[in-house]
């Protein structure tokens, strides 16, 4: 409840910005978003069917606030070569983008993240700090590809639409459910942070950065026992998307 109260204030103001007049404008007049992604932009989580997107995930309530019509391609599991070869080759991401006045994006977790996930359950939670220092330290050619990739998705969105505004989400420590002090989440972090880091240099004149690293300084913004983000967890992605959207 107190997140959506937050989103109030900055409801009034972005109607204003987005729209001309206080009227609702039928849904094919309003400006559209489009949301690229993996399981954070598809609400995974957020309700129990995986048939499509929730609708309380941050690109709805952004369209809410924004009277925006939205059009979620989120896919779970999907890495950023995914995304990079469906605009490339798939119509629907192409034409989708191509037509759109926003564009939300929202990947690279699965590229970096998800083995260190994957490590830690197979090895029930035992993994030893040497064990988890080699495994961080592996991840450094993983990172620099989820780099280059990012760097090549903008540059195609870009190429498909110049006029659209986009808005790419950095990364946050998914880690802090393991505990503050834990390894993984202590290791993780720095490594993080350089790629949040090397993101600030893709400079194109649409684009805005939106930092989603403060989705991992609290617990009340990941699901419980879980890396992604709870409902208040979108609400706050939403309203950072708000205001790089300004």
């Amino acid at each position: 409840m107190k997140g959506i109260l937050k989103l109030l204030p900055l409801l009034l103001v972005v109607s204003l910005f987005f729209t001309t007049s206080g009227f609702a404008k039928s849904e094919n007049a309003k400006k559209s978003l489009v949301a690229l992604g993996d399981s954070i932009p598809f609400g995974y989580g957020l309700t129990d069917s995986m048939d499509e997107p929730s609708r309380d995930a941050f690109p709805y309530l952004i369209g809410e606030a924004a009277d925006l019509r939205v059009r979620n391609l989120a896919v779970p599991g999907w890495k950023t070569s995914d995304l990079l070869n469906a605009l490339n080759h798939d119509q629907k991401f192409i034409q989708a983008v191509s037509k759109a006045d926003y564009i939300t994006l929202n990947i690279g977790s699965n590229d970096l993240l998800k083995p260190i996930k994957d490590a830690y359950v197979a090895s029930g939670g035992n993994l030893d700090n040497e064990a988890i220092i080699r495994l961080i330290n592996s991840l450094g050619p993983s990172a620099q590809i989820l780099q280059l990739n990012i760097s090549l998705i903008v540059g195609k969105i870009n190429a498909l639409n110049p006029h659209a505004k986009i808005v790419l989400y950095n990364f946050y420590n998914p880690f802090l459910f393991l505990g503050e002090s834990h390894p993984i989440n202590l290791l993780g972090n720095p490594l993080i942070q350089t790629i949040n880091h090397a993101l600030e240099g893709l400079n194109y004149p649409n684009l805005a950065i939106a930092n989603a690293y403060v989705i991992g300084l609290s617990p009340f913004y990941l699901l419980s026992g879980d890396i992604h983000p709870s409902l208040a967890g979108h609400e706050l992605l939403a309203n950072i998307g708000l205001n790089a959207l300004k």
